[in-house]
């Protein structure tokens, strides 16, 4: 894939000479490193921030609260779950606004250290059992972290291949960033499934946090790998501005207010529907019979679906446009969400990974398109706080998905309709907004600057 990627970038030589054919091989080698080191950005920031997930459905509740009401200590592990979804905004504008002042590549170096930092430290922490109330205290401090970290690195790992792209595959080069949540999410999956066929006591005692340690050594090998790549040629062209203009929160806020909300209202489907299939769903499916190691199974398989789904909507969009691949990948997910439900209720292993796939694999559709796209409708001296903040702002709300969705299933009595309804209502919304409000941008020209 990133070869196919880099095709097409190399400078024409006016000669044929015996120092051409090095140079050009050097630069196609960096740019491979600028797509290597967005994915793999991705991949370590949703893996930790993932594995949090699956631990706060299936660990967190049992280890981090104390004894009585399950229903109390499963709300209470999906809510610090959802604290590191509220810390997001705080981190899109620190990098963001860094970001867009000194640069891309050297915030992103500093978000994969941090992250990789807290989720070893989750690894590390005592439990309720053995310092009491501090035990979740120090899991939210930790997931605030984790937030703050996840919420600068997903918009400049974009923008690194993004701006780095050459203008007719500027879709293709953005599923690097965007295949790097789904291998996050299915190298998360696998970690946590192997380690749960542990015997109970081994799981509970020490098993659960090997995946969080494990987040060390993958974080030393992305730091590597991301010290070595290039400064994006759109952000170097931006300098003169970047240094004379205006602070690039305050220009979002003023000037870029209209691609900001738009940005919020194209990425609330995509991010809600990460949270409560990922999280509720997979929360939903155990409580409902399934084992977990069955769940995880199911969930894992369906995930290895979302990257090919995310590689056709990315290439669709170059040559499609946008905004017709986002609205196909809305109706998709539109009548997934009337069979989500019944599909797990039926108790059969199968159609539970039916409704997996399903959910992931229209997600990704979605998913190809909305980077690029949201990307497209900033200018360059302020893209990484507009796209971070939207984006991160968003994502916060839809952290809240699991409590949200454990509050409709209650309203409504143990009957998923609800939580039904308002995904509906959700896919509706965004895929309107897309069809009247967003302008076609697979044709602009991202070099553009706001004086």
């Amino acid at each position: 894939m990133a070869q196919d990627m880099v095709d097409g970038t190399r400078d024409d030589a006016s000669s044929p000479g015996t120092q051409a054919a090095p140079t050009e091989r050097g630069k196609a080698a960096r740019k491979r490193r600028v797509l290597v080191s967005s994915f793999l950005g991705g991949l370590i920031e949703w893996y930790d921030f993932n594995l949090y997930g699956m631990a706060s459905a299936i660990v967190f509740a049992a280890l981090f609260f104390p004894e009585g009401n399950s229903s109390v200590a499963l709300m209470g592990a999906f809510a610090t779950f959802a604290v590191g979804y509220v810390a997001r905004p705080l981190g899109g504008v620190i990098a963001g606004h860094l970001g867009d002042r000194i640069g891309r590549k050297r915030v992103l170096v500093v978000t994969l250290l941090v992250m990789g930092l807290a989720t070893t430290a989750i690894g590390l922490l005592p439990t309720y059992a053995s310092i009491g109330v501090w035990a979740p205290v120090l899991l939210i401090l930790v997931r605030l972290v984790q937030g703050v970290s996840v919420g600068g690195e997903w918009g400049g790992a974009l923008l690194m291949a993004v701006e780095h792209a050459p203008p007719k595959r500027r879709g293709l080069w953005s599923a690097a960033s965007q295949l790097g949540p789904a291998g996050g999410v299915i190298m998360a999956t696998l970690v946590f499934r192997l380690v749960s066929d542990l015997p109970q006591e081994q799981f509970l005692g020490w098993g659960w946090r090997l995946p969080f340690l494990f987040s060390l050594v993958l974080v030393a090998i992305a730091v590597w790998i991301r010290s070595g790549t290039d400064e994006t040629p759109v952000f170097e062209k931006a300098q003169p501005v970047v240094r004379e203009g205006r602070i690039p929160l305050m220009q979002v806020l003023t000037r870029d207010r209209r691609p900001l909300l738009l940005v919020v209202m194209l990425t609330l489907s995509i991010s809600l529907t990460g949270t409560v299939v990922l999280v509720y769903t997979l929360s939903y499916a155990i409580g409902s019979g399934y084992s977990s190691s069955t769940a995880l199974s199911a969930l894992l398989i369906a995930s290895l679906v979302n990257p090919v789904t995310t590689l056709i909507g990315a290439a669709a969009s170059d040559r499609f446009g946008r905004r017709p691949v986002y609205v196909t990948g809305m109706a998709l997910m539109l009548a997934t969400s009337f069979v989500l439900f019944p599909l797990v209720d039926s108790g059969s292993s199968s159609m539970l990974l039916v409704a997996f796939i399903l959910g992931y694999g229209c997600l990704g559709l979605a998913v190809g398109a909305h980077g690029v796209m949201i990307s497209e409708l900033f200018p360059s001296n302020a893209r990484y706080t507009g796209v971070s903040l939207g984006y991160q702002f968003t994502s916060s709300v839809a952290g809240m998905g699991p409590l949200i969705a454990s509050a409709l299933m209650a309203w409504g009595g143990g009957n998923p309709v609800y939580i039904t309804t308002f995904l509906a209502v959700i896919y509706v919304v965004s895929g309107a907004v897309a069809i009247f409000a967003v302008p076609e941008t697979n044709r602009s020209d991202i070099a553009r600057y706001a004086e």
